[in-house]
């Protein structure tokens, strides 16, 4: 592979050096406001880091009205990356390009509508640029929804379509795009054709091939997307197989897994108040799910399983069940808690920002993910347990998607719909605090060696610097994509 082979012949890539000042960089790459798109930055204020309320109005301009000689020049190595995610900003994907943005590295901004998950970009430092679509306000109305539908069925109207989008992907080097399926994705495929010096870089979690295919836009969207792209960046082995199955040659195709900060996710002291929060004393030991409360999480049958190992004691102390987040499983989760008794010893904990998650981490003992696979959704990464494991707290997954590929040896995999298996596994750790001081220790080097902004961050510079240097693919897709790609 190009990227791999690169690392033994390169230098440090991610050494910190100098660089430009924030301002100077939001100078070269956030493009003009207008009309169609309002930028924002969500920077720190100076009074409190990673400010997740401040939100700065951008007035910079784009390269192409730069004045000579301003303090806007960049030096060459470092790319202008444009981050195109529609209404999937999230911080916890962002903060990776905030950290390289921070080295040096890349000039990144990104551009999207208003989040729709609750992840949020609450202390996300790069400038964002809020593009409205048509489409997603109006499924935010009451059947909108299906009058959406009905009008993308029957007419040409293009509601997916964020308005301003092709404007502000101007100057950029690489246009990365997060799936094949997404509208936006489509749309800047089309953009970077008209812009030679541009190239298409897809990201990809979805590990289940031809998923979306039952919907016509969808399919002509991923056909579009698959001819288009200089490369792609499968974010685990799943994904590169569903790409492969889906006709993506191999030759464009890296394996690189998200980054996170490992500075911010590090061990430190669990907090003694938000343990009491959760009913827990000190000697307790807190088994911690966190992350969105939907069904295929498996939440409900690992209340089950874990169930009486809550109402008995463990070594040093009882054993309490957090559940961390929010969702649609939580009135199920609720009525379960309740009709098992279980309303002392299983607390509901609620959202904080992703840059306030290393504190929920430090304070649980374990840390699970007993995700079950469905027909149309299987784990495709597990942040929550990166994150955990960066904190240097041990974790359990279950044997599904990619979380084997991600825990490895660095934590305990069982198997899926197993409960008996997830039930030792929890108690065998809550009895043995050593096994949980060596666990996490090494999932605290794993996560460094495999998910760190050093690590992955610099397969992704990489892969992003041989997209550059690759003939574009521009003049392979034009003509019969164009009239195929509708919305």
């Amino acid at each position: 592979m190009e990227i791999l082979n690169a690392i033994s012949h390169t230098d440090s890539t991610l050494s910190p050096r100098p660089r430009p000042s924030p301002l100077a960089l939001l100078n070269e790459v956030v493009p003009e406001r207008n009309e169609d798109s309002v930028g924002y930055n969500l920077g720190r204020d100076s009074r409190r880091p990673y400010c997740s309320r401040r939100i700065e109005r951008m007035t910079s301009r784009p390269p192409s009205q730069r004045e000579p000689g301003s303090t806007g020049e960049v030096t060459s190595p470092v790319l202008r990356v444009a981050i195109v995610r529609g209404n999937d900003l999230e911080a916890r994907e962002l903060l990776m390009f905030d950290e390289l943005w921070q080295l040096g590295e890349i000039a990144p901004a990104a551009f999207g509508d208003i989040p729709t998950t609750r992840y949020g970009i609450d202390g996300v430092r790069l400038p964002i640029s809020i593009l409205p679509s048509l489409g997603a306000r109006l499924r935010r109305l009451p059947l909108g929804r299906t009058l959406s539908e009905v009008i993308e069925r029957n007419t040409n109207l293009r509601l997916a379509k964020s308005i301003g989008l092709e404007r502000s992907l101007m100057g950029f080097d690489i246009v990365n795009v997060r799936e094949t399926f997404h509208a936006q994705s489509a749309q800047a495929a089309l953009a970077v054709r008209q812009m030679p010096a541009s190239r298409l870089v897809v990201s990809c979690f979805e590990n289940i091939p031809f998923r979306y295919e039952e919907s016509e836009l969808a399919a002509r969207h991923k056909s579009l997307v698959r001819a288009s792209a200089d490369l792609f960046v499968a974010n685990s082995p799943g994904a590169r197989l569903a790409l492969l199955s889906e006709g993506v040659d191999d030759s464009r195709i890296e394996v690189i897994p998200p980054a996170i900060d490992t500075e911010r996710f590090a061990p430190g002291d669990s907090d003694v108040a938000l343990r009491s929060q959760w009913g827990a004393a000190a000697s307790d030991v807190v088994i911690l799910y966190a992350g969105r409360l939907l069904s295929e999480k498996g939440l409900v049958p690992f209340l089950l399983a874990v169930s009486d190992l809550l109402r008995s004691d463990a070594a040093n102390g009882g054993v309490r069940l957090v559940f961390h987040g929010d969702g649609p499983e939580r009135p199920r989760l609720a009525r379960a808690i309740a009709s098992m008794g279980l309303q002392n010893l299983v607390t509901f904990s609620n959202w904080v920002p992703t840059v306030d998650m290393p504190n929920v981490y430090r304070s649980a003992d374990i840390v699970v993910l007993p995700s079950l696979s469905t027909p149309y959704w299987t784990e495709q990464f597990g942040f929550n347990l990166v994150e955990a494991m960066g904190c240097g707290i041990p974790v359990i997954g279950t044997a599904t998607g990619e979380i084997p590929w991600v825990i490895g040896d660095a934590g305990v995999v069982v198997p899926e719909h197993d409960p008996a298996g997830l039930r030792s596994a929890v108690a065998f750790l809550a009895e043995n605090s050593s096994e949980r001081r060596r666990l996490g220790g090494l999932a605290r080097r794993t996560t460094v060696d495999r998910f760190s902004v050093h690590a992955a961050g610099r397969l992704l510079v990489l892969a992003f610097r041989t997209a550059g240097s690759r003939p574009t693919r521009s003049h392979l897709t034009r003509g019969a994509s164009e009239t195929s790609h509708g919305e």
